[in-house]
């Protein structure tokens, strides 16, 4: 039933936008009555954090892909474009760009914005973290990707020659 009701929130969210969509809507979209429905959330602040911990959790098992996927960095860059592209599309923009409008306004809300931007920002630089120790890797044992040569490598890691 938290699915459905998170479809449903989703679903009414695009449509009518977060300050606009009351909780009654949502619980008529979901086939629950509103009692029933705060059984699951509180208010829409529970539901926009349930949004956000879903949202770094896919966003994490992307980048663990993308790092431990063993690919050359051009793939790895092609990818994250990709997961960004697939973030800005325009419907799912306006829904975060109303997320940080009402995170100006309502501390709640931007508690959650803060946090998982936080996430977020530790994912990307788990993914760079990765990529540099694949750098010295690869410069130390002399492999290289098409995008390496030995001067990148001599002059991002002086100390391996």
């Amino acid at each position: 039933l938290r699915e459905q009701i998170l479809s449903a929130a989703a679903s009414c969210f695009r449509e009518r936008g977060i300050k606009a969509t009351k909780m009654q809507e949502i619980a008529k979209r979901a086939g629950i009555s509103v009692g029933n429905f705060y059984n699951y959330f509180e208010n829409k602040d529970a539901i926009i954090d349930e949004f956000a911990q879903r949202e770094v959790a896919r966003l994490a098992r992307e980048i663990d892909e993308i790092v431990n996927g063993r690919v050359s960095l051009e793939e790895q860059r092609r990818q994250f474009r990709e997961s960004l592209r697939k973030q800005l599309a325009v419907q799912r923009a306006r829904v975060k760009i109303e997320i940080l409008e009402e995170a100006a306004r309502n501390s709640s809300m931007g508690e959650i914005v803060k946090r998982s931007d936080a996430q977020v920002r530790e994912l990307i630089k788990k993914m760079h973290r990765s990529r540099s120790s694949a750098d010295v890797s690869d410069c130390a044992s002399g492999t290289r990707y098409r995008t390496h040569d030995q001067r990148h490598c001599e002059n991002r890691y002086p100390l391996i020659r």
